[in-house]
């Protein structure tokens, strides 16, 4: 039977209404549906017994609803609201009518939960409650399982609305409110988590027809139901050359943009690059790169300078460093010390090579590094040797100085004891 979302309690009242005197027993997703709807109707007073059996019960109370309804024959009626835990191993004798008010999540779960009824040579029926969305796919398994179905539709004279029962109901009784909220989220949270897209769809669920006919006013918030139907997709977006686009915005890459920065990136990986084939005036070079649109030909041209000005930086420290060595007044370097002037000497490469590549403002802001002045050394107007002079006097002036320091000496201090 197809029955819209916001008609299935509607649907279920008036089926046990018109079959009081049968032994049903009522399958539903979630155990708060199944709380709920045995809270709702037992204050609605349908006319026969009301039981639930859900896996939040404690094992005692579990048992003693299980044996009560086997208790009370097919003459007696009954209905029991259960999740299912009911629909394996348990032996239910005398049942009537199954009906499975939620979708089962495969075709397994539908075979143990009508094997409920028609035990052994026991006769019995099943109805099954689909939603518009879940037809289609759904019966198609069934066929395939060869499972033989037959279509109902319900009787209109028969079906009462309980909307504005449950709404009176609700409004009197807060607990009874927050049971309905709890059902509602709980549904469409196992809907939701179904993996067999093909049935379930949270997208085409009407949530607010669902909370009016369980007396909510309004559906609650839910965060997970605003991502459905939305398709995730992944962008590279680039810093610098976002200011193409209007306002600043940044702006996507394609496919085929994301391959050339790769291949780029995996020249770069490979080893330095050949050089030979640009110009050998760099400051042409670097002008030209600047104002040509070929964004790889640009960056090419950048890496060669960024590796002719790495090497030129080398010999700078290695000219410093041996001048250093030169120096009288040299002391011993600390390991603290040279690892200093290992991060110093690498972060003046790094802002070398920052220098060389921020020519062209349509790089990529992850392959631009923060450009920094890097100045020399050596004061201007200073030679090296009058440079060394200068070191040699201010040493000599040190050492005379520590010289003429007096030392502190310590004080001796004599216990005097009695001599015996």
């Amino acid at each position: 039977m197809v029955v819209g979302l916001g008609q299935k309690m509607d649907v279920l009242w008036g089926f046990i209404k018109t079959h009081l005197m049968a032994k049903t027993i009522i399958f539903l997703s979630t155990c708060k549906q199944v709380r709920f709807a045995y809270e709702a109707f037992r204050k609605l007073r349908p006319g026969t017994p009301l039981r639930c059996l859900h896996g939040s019960m404690k094992q005692g109370k579990r048992m003693a609803v299980y044996e009560s309804f086997n208790a009370s024959g097919s003459s007696g009626g009954g209905v029991l609201f259960a999740t299912d835990i009911a629909a394996r191993g348990l032996d239910f004798p005398n049942v009537d009518w199954v009906v499975q008010a939620d979708c089962p999540e495969d075709v397994a779960a539908y075979i143990h939960r009508v094997g409920r009824t028609a035990r052994y040579t026991s006769a019995g029926r099943a109805l099954l409650l689909l939603l518009p969305s879940e037809k289609d796919a759904m019966l198609a398994q069934l066929r395939e399982s060869k499972i033989p179905l037959q279509q109902l539709k319900h009787n209109p004279a028969k079906v009462q609305a309980i909307g504005p029962s449950l709404s009176a109901l609700l409004s009197k009784n807060a607990e009874l409110k927050s049971f309905a909220q709890s059902a509602l989220i709980a549904y469409l949270r196992s809907v939701y988590l179904q993996p067999n897209k093909a049935v379930f769809n949270a997208a085409l669920l009407p949530v607010d027809e669902y909370a009016e006919s369980l007396g909510l006013l309004a559906a609650p918030q839910l965060k997970f139901i605003k991502h459905v139907g939305k398709k995730v997709v992944e962008e590279v977006v680039i810093g610098a050359a976002a200011t193409d686009a209007p306002g600043g915005a940044a702006k996507s890459v394609t496919e085929g943009d994301k391959r050339q920065w790769q291949q780029i990136l995996g020249k770069r990986k490979q080893g330095p690059v050949n050089t030979q084939q640009q110009p050998d005036n760099h400051t042409n070079n670097r002008t030209t790169d600047a104002d040509s649109s070929d964004g790889d030909d640009a960056l090419l041209g950048s890496y060669a300078e960024s590796d002719e000005l790495n090497s030129e930086q080398q010999q700078q420290d290695a000219d410093t460093m041996d001048e250093q060595h030169q120096s009288p007044a040299h002391q011993p370097i600390s390991s603290k010390k040279r690892k200093r002037a290992d991060s110093t000497t690498a972060t003046n490469t790094a802002n070398a090579v920052s220098a060389a590549a921020a020519g062209d403002d349509s790089l990529d802001i992850f392959l631009t590094v923060k450009q920094r002045d890097v100045f020399d050394v050596q004061p201007q107007g200073l030679s090296n040797t009058q440079q060394q002079s200068d070191l040699k006097e201010a040493a000599a002036a040190v050492a005379a100085a520590a010289a003429a320091k007096p030392k502190k000496r310590k004080k001796q201090k004599i216990k005097l004891g009695v001599v015996t």
